[in-house]
């Protein structure tokens, strides 16, 4: 590599590394339209790094959400000392390896594959504790984030369709449909404490 480039390469990283920490003070002061660009920038990478470890595209879809949302709660950390687009990978692989953990936990032994196991019902404390945490995330959404946002996170967790399917459904594109999401999730996550737990079932 010649000097000239090696100086262009140079140039190029700086740029980014500034863009991205601007960016970063951006987020860290509530600014959502920062918060959308780097949604915007590094959505589509992360996606692709989650899917090619899972080969899942619903599950990779679900990774990607919860990694804007960590990168949301945990900007703070960010110092700069790598590029941003490192730090938000290191955040989709320690997802990715909760999900493999999460297989794991849910896979059937092959004696119980031999005999059909009937899976016990929840306690009746269960159900009422899951129907008040629902009852919670339904008031917290109510006045948190715009029917239209209602509308895009109950399709997606209510009914469990794909990012593609409620953007044909609601007339919008993918990526707001995306930022609708996490939107929803960050209203839920800062006033209703079991809403990670609810969402993973």
């Amino acid at each position: 590599m010649d000097s000239i480039t090696e100086t262009l390469n140079l140039t190029d990283r700086t740029s980014t590394r500034a863009r991205d920490m601007a960016l970063a003070a951006r987020v860290r002061r509530g600014d959502q339209q920062a918060f959308a660009e780097l949604y915007r920038l590094y959505h589509r990478r992360v996606l692709a790094f989650a899917q090619k470890r899972l080969n899942d595209a619903t599950e990779a879809e679900d990774v990607a959400q919860d990694v804007f949302l960590g990168l949301f709660r945990s900007i703070d950390r960010y110092e700069g000392r790598s590029s941003l687009i490192t730090w938000i990978l290191g955040i989709a692989h320690h997802e990715v390896c909760n999900r493999f953990r999460r297989r794991s936990v849910e896979t059937v032994s092959f004696e119980d594959e031999a005999h059909e196991v009937a899976a016990p019902a929840p306690a009746a404390d269960e159900v009422i504790d899951a129907n008040r945490v629902l009852r919670r995330c339904a008031e917290t959404l109510e006045r948190s984030v715009s029917p239209a946002q209602r509308k895009i996170f109950a399709l997606r967790y209510g009914e469990a369709r794909s990012v593609d399917a409620i953007a044909r459904e609601t007339g919008r594109s993918a990526g707001a449909v995306r930022i609708g999401l996490l939107r929803s999730r960050r209203a839920l996550d800062a006033q209703v404490a079991e809403v990670e737990e609810l969402l993973a079932s």
